[in-house]
């Protein structure tokens, strides 16, 4: 699969949360810190990648976070700013002023990373993180520690290769097969690290206890997308299989318990995928200026980002039953998807 696919599907990730403004500040302040094991030692070769307060990755070229545009304007380079730890564990990140989240994580089957988006490896680990604060008159002089958030591992296997995986101590806002408005809410703030699959395997350590999220997708001229929840326990070496939904002949097609009555009722009342059809128009609508459609892709995105603040809105079905857009919208995937 041609790695480019991989660029457009997180162009098309990174506008579907709130970005805020870009900064007019220009000034640039020099961030260092050292990346430490559990036993205090310096990790050399760990990759720092710092992200936006929303969990968005930045511009290697300016330090922004990214957006759909800038990710094509890096005209298939990786646009991710990164660094490397150096032998003693330091690294040093130039960064203008604002808040950001300084991640670490590393490939033990690699030493020298120069693409985030390569199949770097099959054992990642967690290294950590820590988050930073700092105005246009305040110089991020202070050296920083990274150290572990956890000890829990886990082995995680997916029906594909080459998947984008996206690791979370936040939940997705619905159903895997709400694609990525999915991704929407307090995911990409619980965002802890992020790799792609370079088997159906891969080992994750440095996991904190407790629940983790983990999303991957596949993207090709009929993408797939999965979602999978693991509680990880610290010393124990959990695994959990991750299936990709999609309406491939070998795609996983099944809807979760919660949504199993839901998508009968759709197969047995075509009319309702007509009307939840109508409805989604027509909340698309509000949002277009004159009842236009927009042209250019830029408006898509800003308008999937609006249809995407509703997925919790009350939707009553015609037989008075009440449930979430999202799981309306859920259901009608996994239909579409059992038809083909």
């Amino acid at each position: 699969m041609a790695k480019s696919f991989y660029f457009f599907s997180l162009a098309s990730l990174l506008p579907l949360i709130a970005l805020g403004q870009e900064p007019t500040v220009t000034s640039k302040f020099t961030v260092t810190g050292t990346v430490r094991d559990a036993a205090g030692k310096p990790v050399r070769n760990s990759v720092v990648i710092p992200l936006s307060e929303f969990g968005i990755p930045l511009n290697r070229g300016d330090a922004k976070p990214a957006t759909m545009e800038s990710v094509q304007k890096a005209g298939g380079k990786d646009f991710v700013l990164f660094t490397q730890t150096d032998e003693r564990g330091v690294f040093s990140l130039d960064l203008p002023p604002g808040k950001y989240r300084i991640a670490a994580q590393s490939w033990l089957d690699k030493r020298e990373i120069t693409d985030l988006l390569e199949k770097n490896g099959s054992r990642f680990r967690i290294d950590g993180f820590f988050e930073i604060e700092f105005g246009n008159e305040m110089e991020a002089a202070e050296t920083f520690e990274i150290k572990p958030i956890g000890a829990g591992t886990i082995t995680l296997t997916s029906q594909e290769a080459s998947d984008m995986l996206l690791i979370s101590t936040k939940s997705l806002a619905g159903d895997p097969a709400l694609g990525f408005m999915a991704l929407t809410g307090g995911f990409w703030s619980g965002l802890i690290g992020g790799t792609r699959m370079q088997k159906k395997e891969i080992v994750i350590s440095g996991l904190p206890e407790g629940e983790i999220q983990f999303y991957s997708f596949v993207n090709d001229n009929n993408g797939g997308m999965g979602g999978v929840k693991a509680t990880i326990v610290e010393g124990e070496n959990s695994r959990v299989h991750l299936p990709v939904i999609a309406g491939w002949s070998n795609g996983h097609r099944t809807p979760p318990p919660e949504l199993e009555d839901l998508v009968k009722y759709f197969k047995d009342n075509p009319a309702e995928i007509g009307k939840l059809n109508q409805y989604t128009e027509k909340l698309k609508q509000k949002y277009l200026p004159d009842g236009q459609k927009p042209r250019a892709r830029t408006g898509w995105i800003e308008l999937q980002k609006k249809v995407a603040s509703h997925l919790q809105d009350e939707y009553e079905l015609g037989n008075g039953k009440k449930v979430t857009l999202a799981d309306a919208w859920a259901a009608q995937a996994y239909h579409r998807m059992s038809k083909k």
